[in-house]
């Protein structure tokens, strides 16, 4: 069994990290469970791989109307 790929948190350089202040965006994230499908899990994978995001926040930002997203083929 292969290990999955995990990507390490992107650098915000000259910016601090201080526990409950948010730092990309104007409120704090919660944590949520979502259940999805392997596909939709296979498809969220492959958006935030291509725009070098992690997962969640490849989610966020097709929520906000910010990452457009065309239907798999």
């Amino acid at each position: 069994m292969t290990q999955p790929n995990f990507k390490r948190k992107g650098s915000h350089k000259g910016i601090a990290c201080r526990k409950g202040e948010p730092i990309f965006w104007d409120e704090l994230k919660e944590r949520i469970n979502l259940s999805l499908t392997p596909t939709a899990i296979a498809n969220l994978s492959q958006i935030a791989d291509s725009e070098n995001l992690t997962r969640s926040e490849a989610l966020e930002r097709i929520l906000r109307g910010m990452l457009q997203v065309n239907p798999p083929t």
